[in-house]
């Protein structure tokens, strides 16, 4: 059975270091809205994939 009630919330992060110019702007942003759904009633489920590879 479903919850009505249940926000799910799917982050997928690419690994390749493309982005790595923004990545502070990227933290800020993910965890100002992760205070925001904390601050919200009802229960969460967040999930986190991850793509690419890492540059060496």
């Amino acid at each position: 059975m479903t919850n009505p009630d249940l926000t799910h919330i799917e982050f997928l992060l690419g690994r390749s270091g493309s982005m790595r110019s923004i990545a502070d702007d990227v933290r800020g942003g993910f965890d100002t809205f992760m205070e925001k759904q904390r601050a919200e009633a009802g229960p969460r489920l967040v999930q986190r994939g991850r793509t690419g590879s890492r540059r060496r």
